[in-house]
Protein backbone atom coordinates (compact mmCIF):
# COMPACT_ATOMS: atom_id res chain seq x y z
CA UNK A 1 0.00 0.00 0.00
CA UNK A 2 1.41 3.84 -0.96
CA UNK A 3 0.17 6.15 0.92
CA UNK A 4 0.77 10.12 1.00
CA UNK A 5 2.42 11.38 4.60
CA UNK A 6 -0.13 13.26 6.61
CA UNK A 7 1.03 16.47 8.48
CA UNK A 8 0.31 15.45 12.45
CA UNK A 9 1.54 18.33 13.53
CA UNK A 10 -1.69 19.93 11.59
CA UNK A 11 -3.40 17.34 13.11
CA UNK A 12 -2.59 17.84 16.60
CA UNK A 13 -3.30 21.60 16.41
CA UNK A 14 -6.30 20.67 15.24
CA UNK A 15 -7.26 18.54 17.68
CA UNK A 16 -6.63 21.15 20.20
CA UNK A 17 -7.83 24.18 18.70
CA UNK A 18 -11.52 22.03 18.54
CA UNK A 19 -11.46 21.19 22.12
CA UNK A 20 -10.83 24.43 22.99
CA UNK A 21 -13.65 25.48 21.16
CA UNK A 22 -16.14 22.74 22.50
CA UNK A 23 -14.78 23.28 26.09
CA UNK A 24 -16.90 26.71 26.43
CA UNK A 25 -19.63 25.16 25.87
CA UNK A 26 -19.32 22.04 28.79
CA UNK A 27 -18.89 24.61 30.66
CA UNK A 28 -21.63 26.45 29.89
CA UNK A 29 -24.15 23.46 30.26
CA UNK A 30 -22.38 22.37 33.38
CA UNK A 31 -22.61 25.39 35.01
CA UNK A 32 -26.48 25.93 34.20
CA UNK A 33 -26.95 22.34 35.68
CA UNK A 34 -25.41 23.13 38.52
CA UNK A 35 -27.33 26.47 39.06
CA UNK A 36 -30.77 25.01 37.74
CA UNK A 37 -31.03 28.03 36.69
CA UNK A 38 -31.48 28.50 32.93
CA UNK A 39 -30.85 32.31 32.27
CA UNK A 40 -31.14 33.66 28.52
CA UNK A 41 -27.56 34.90 28.59
CA UNK A 42 -25.59 31.50 28.86
CA UNK A 43 -27.91 29.94 26.51
CA UNK A 44 -27.10 32.58 23.45
CA UNK A 45 -23.63 32.40 24.54
CA UNK A 46 -24.20 28.60 24.17
CA UNK A 47 -25.67 28.60 20.66
CA UNK A 48 -23.42 31.05 19.12
CA UNK A 49 -20.26 28.80 20.29
CA UNK A 50 -22.23 25.78 18.86
CA UNK A 51 -22.72 27.50 15.70
CA UNK A 52 -18.83 28.17 15.57
CA UNK A 53 -18.10 24.90 16.52
CA UNK A 54 -20.36 23.36 13.55
CA UNK A 55 -18.68 25.40 11.11
CA UNK A 56 -14.96 25.04 12.14
CA UNK A 57 -15.99 20.71 12.44
CA UNK A 58 -17.88 20.74 9.12
CA UNK A 59 -14.59 22.36 7.37
CA UNK A 60 -12.61 19.78 8.99
CA UNK A 61 -14.55 17.10 8.21
CA UNK A 62 -14.73 17.80 4.52
CA UNK A 63 -10.61 18.26 4.26
CA UNK A 64 -8.74 14.06 4.10
CA UNK A 65 -5.71 14.63 5.76
CA UNK A 66 -4.68 10.61 4.96
CA UNK A 67 -4.58 9.09 1.35
CA UNK A 68 -3.25 5.79 0.75
CA UNK A 69 -3.60 3.76 -2.66
CA UNK A 70 -4.01 -0.03 -2.23
CA UNK A 71 -4.32 -1.85 -5.41
CA UNK A 72 -6.90 0.38 -7.55
CA UNK A 73 -8.51 1.96 -4.72
CA UNK A 74 -8.18 5.00 -2.99
CA UNK A 75 -8.58 5.38 0.68
CA UNK A 76 -9.27 8.63 2.35
CA UNK A 77 -9.53 9.14 6.21
CA UNK A 78 -10.71 12.16 7.61
CA UNK A 79 -9.65 14.13 10.94
CA UNK A 80 -9.19 12.98 13.55
CA UNK A 81 -8.89 9.34 11.53
CA UNK A 82 -12.85 8.78 12.90
CA UNK A 83 -14.06 7.34 9.16
CA UNK A 84 -12.71 6.74 5.68
CA UNK A 85 -13.87 6.51 2.84
CA UNK A 86 -12.63 4.38 -0.37
CA UNK A 87 -13.62 5.11 -3.90
CA UNK A 88 -12.44 2.37 -7.15
CA UNK A 89 -10.18 4.28 -9.72
CA UNK A 90 -13.36 3.62 -12.61
CA UNK A 91 -15.54 5.96 -10.36
CA UNK A 92 -12.34 9.19 -10.42
CA UNK A 93 -12.99 11.55 -13.53
CA UNK A 94 -9.60 12.84 -12.83
CA UNK A 95 -7.77 15.83 -10.43
CA UNK A 96 -6.38 19.48 -11.34
CA UNK A 97 -4.42 21.73 -9.07
CA UNK A 98 -5.53 24.96 -8.12
CA UNK A 99 -5.07 27.34 -4.73
CA UNK A 100 -7.26 27.73 -2.00
CA UNK A 101 -7.26 30.92 -0.04
CA UNK A 102 -8.13 32.54 3.17
CA UNK A 103 -8.94 35.69 4.49
CA UNK A 104 -9.70 36.65 0.65
CA UNK A 105 -11.89 39.60 0.24
CA UNK A 106 -11.73 41.25 3.96
CA UNK A 107 -9.19 43.71 3.37
CA UNK A 108 -6.14 41.32 4.60
CA UNK A 109 -4.03 40.02 3.11
CA UNK A 110 -4.56 36.54 2.15
CA UNK A 111 -3.29 33.17 2.65
CA UNK A 112 -2.77 30.79 0.16
CA UNK A 113 -2.61 26.89 0.02
CA UNK A 114 -2.17 24.82 -3.03
CA UNK A 115 -4.56 22.19 -3.14
CA UNK A 116 -5.46 19.17 -5.39
CA UNK A 117 -9.32 18.36 -6.40
CA UNK A 118 -9.80 15.03 -7.20
CA UNK A 119 -13.14 15.04 -9.49
CA UNK A 120 -15.49 11.81 -8.56
CA UNK A 121 -18.06 10.66 -11.49
CA UNK A 122 -20.66 11.55 -8.84
CA UNK A 123 -20.23 15.17 -9.18
CA UNK A 124 -18.03 15.38 -5.68
CA UNK A 125 -14.76 16.96 -5.39
CA UNK A 126 -12.07 16.15 -2.75
CA UNK A 127 -10.09 18.76 -2.00
CA UNK A 128 -5.98 17.53 -0.59
CA UNK A 129 -4.80 20.50 0.80
CA UNK A 130 -1.06 21.51 1.53
CA UNK A 131 -1.46 21.89 5.08
CA UNK A 132 -2.76 18.28 5.66
CA UNK A 133 0.15 16.71 4.12
CA UNK A 134 3.86 16.84 4.59
CA UNK A 135 4.78 16.77 1.15
CA UNK A 136 2.07 17.53 -1.43
CA UNK A 137 3.89 16.37 -4.47
CA UNK A 138 2.62 12.91 -3.14
CA UNK A 139 -0.45 13.09 -3.40
CA UNK A 140 -0.35 13.81 -7.54
CA UNK A 141 2.83 10.95 -7.75
CA UNK A 142 0.03 8.25 -6.31
CA UNK A 143 -2.74 9.50 -8.14
CA UNK A 144 -0.93 9.14 -11.83
CA UNK A 145 0.67 6.26 -10.60
CA UNK A 146 -2.50 4.44 -10.68
CA UNK A 147 -3.48 6.12 -14.17
CA UNK A 148 -5.70 8.78 -13.08
CA UNK A 149 -5.57 11.31 -15.32
CA UNK A 150 -4.41 15.13 -14.43
CA UNK A 151 -7.11 17.76 -15.87
CA UNK A 152 -4.56 20.16 -15.95
CA UNK A 153 -4.18 23.80 -13.39
CA UNK A 154 -7.33 26.02 -12.30
CA UNK A 155 -7.52 29.12 -11.00
CA UNK A 156 -9.85 29.97 -7.94
CA UNK A 157 -12.90 31.47 -8.87
CA UNK A 158 -15.92 32.03 -6.58
CA UNK A 159 -19.54 32.62 -7.78
CA UNK A 160 -21.79 35.09 -4.76
CA UNK A 161 -18.56 34.97 -2.96
CA UNK A 162 -18.76 31.84 -0.81
CA UNK A 163 -19.99 28.73 -3.94
CA UNK A 164 -16.70 28.05 -5.65
CA UNK A 165 -16.47 27.40 -9.81
CA UNK A 166 -14.78 24.37 -10.73
CA UNK A 167 -13.40 24.45 -14.15
CA UNK A 168 -13.08 20.60 -14.94
CA UNK A 169 -16.51 19.76 -13.28
CA UNK A 170 -19.12 16.82 -14.82
CA UNK A 171 -20.92 18.76 -16.52
CA UNK A 172 -17.87 20.68 -18.56
CA UNK A 173 -16.16 17.75 -19.63
CA UNK A 174 -19.40 15.91 -20.26
CA UNK A 175 -18.61 12.42 -18.68
CA UNK A 176 -21.67 10.19 -17.28
CA UNK A 177 -22.03 8.63 -14.69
Amino acid sequence: MKRAKTNYVCFILRLISLLILISPIFFIISTSVTILKFELIPIIIFVFLLLIVLLVGQNIYQEPNFLAIKGERLLLGYFPLIYSKSFDKVDVIGFSKSKKSYLKGVGLSSISFPIYILYLKSGRKIHFIDYNFKQMWEISKLLKSIGIKFLGEEDEKYRFHLIRSYKFSKNMIGINS
